[in-house]
């Protein structure tokens, strides 16, 4: 955290919650963050996304590029938000464990579940997706290789290549003059 409070230090940055019409504001500082309802002055960044977005993006899953996968829009200084993402894939929260101090054990429990399983029926329906259309491609229409396709060229392509290199080999001694026909 020190390393990115250090980096982002004297940035402001916004986030636009869409939907419930809710705006915060934020600095970084090196042993955590400052909250504001308002700002003096301009953001440097400007992050828009949904609640559901925003808890993917601090979430613990798929830490790559959670702030540009598509599911935010993201104004002002690129440099900052890279940052800024760098330091969210730094991050470890138990969201579940903040959530629960605001609205008891019980409640915070029942909405991580709900997230984790809504979460694992879109990447299920992802798969199951890819792979139908896979199929579909492959099998249906043949405008793809199946793997053992691929696997059967590229098999003929090296000993293609082995016959190829031994032509070779067999054409330059012919060519050389010591062969005894000169």
């Amino acid at each position: 955290m020190e390393k990115y409070g250090y980096m982002l230090s004297g940035k402001l940055i916004k986030i636009e919650v869409g939907g419930l019409n809710i705006n915060f504001w934020f600095t970084v500082q090196r042993d955590g963050f400052n909250f504001f309802d308002a700002a003096d002055r301009p953001a440097d960044t400007i992050i828009i996304a949904t609640p559901l977005a925003l808890m993917r993006m601090l979430s613990n899953e798929n830490r790559s590029n959670q702030l540009f996968d598509g599911d935010a829009e993201i104004r002002g200084n690129m440099d900052t938000a890279q940052q800024l993402n760098d330091m969210f894939n730094a991050l470890d929260v138990d969201w579940e464990e903040h959530l629960s101090r605001l609205t008891g054990d019980i409640i915070a429990h029942q909405i991580g579940s709900a997230v984790r399983s809504r979460r694992d029926r879109c990447k299920r329906s992802i798969a199951t997706f890819e792979d139908d259309v896979t199929n579909y491609l492959q099998e249906e229409k043949r405008l793809l290789p199946t793997r053992r396709e691929v696997e059967t060229f590229l098999s003929r392509v090296d000993v293609l290549r082995g016959d190829v290199e031994r032509l070779e080999q067999r054409l330059a001694r012919l060519a050389t003059p010591t062969n005894g026909f000169s």
